[in-house]
């Protein structure tokens, strides 16, 4: 059976929505913590933006791979 050139990819967003949520809960209570004058330190702050920035990859090349 021949392909009409086009498929259907699914992608199970579930992991990444969760993953996301995470993130965003760490970035507020981080934030709360700053506005409350209780110590958040930087360190704090570089963790978080890592994790959001491995996570724009793994999107990026999910995106990339879908769009191919």
């Amino acid at each position: 059976m021949e392909s009409s050139g086009s498929s259907a990819v699914a992608i199970d967003l579930a992991p990444l929505v969760r993953e996301i949520n995470r993130i965003g809960v760490n970035i507020n209570q981080t934030a709360r913590r700053l506005h409350t004058d209780q110590v958040a330190g930087p360190k704090a702050l570089q963790s978080q933006m890592k994790d959001l920035d491995e996570l724009l990859e793994i999107l990026k090349a999910a995106l990339a791979e879908v769009s191919s």
